[in-house]
């Protein structure tokens, strides 16, 4: 089963509420790299986070912690365990739906385009008309930057 933009908010609405469940992960485990043969990061995790809630990471360099949220967000490998958001297993979300629910920014991040902070989270905040606008703004800037009109 995958899950579309369309029963995204149906799944949304229905878990709306004072105590609704945003973010699940059960015996959660992973292991660094990803990798089945490399060691363990951490096992049997078990974490909920409410509407509401916020919560903080905390570990010394190497413990797992952006691993941990690159997991959490559906581009790191699971070792074993579940996660759902809203829910819905990450297995089971379409990308696009899941791209439409949660942000993740890689630790180390190069950008070849001269972008600021603002223009790059413009362009995941408006993923599907971003491209386009910003793309014109970065020609127009070059153009600018090389003397034309």
């Amino acid at each position: 089963m995958s899950v579309d933009a369309a029963s995204l908010d149906a799944v949304s609405r229905s878990t709306r509420g004072a105590a609704a469940t945003l973010l699940e992960a059960k015996a959660l485990s992973l292991r660094a790299g990803g990798a089945e043969r490399n060691r363990v990061l951490f096992a049997g995790l078990d974490l909920r986070v409410a509407a509401g809630e916020r919560w903080v990471v905390v570990g010394p360099n190497g413990a797992g912690k952006s691993s941990l949220l690159a997991a959490l967000a559906g581009v790191f490998a699971i070792a074993a365990g579940s996660v759902r958001i809203d829910g819905v297993e990450l297995a089971d979300w379409a990308p696009s739906a899941l791209a439409e629910r949660r942000a993740w920014s890689p630790q180390f991040w190069s950008d070849p385009f001269p972008a600021t902070v603002r223009e790059t989270a413009a362009l995941a905040h408006r993923r599907d008309a971003g491209w386009r606008s910003a793309l014109m703004s970065w020609r127009r800037r070059v153009e600018l930057w090389m003397g034309g009109a």
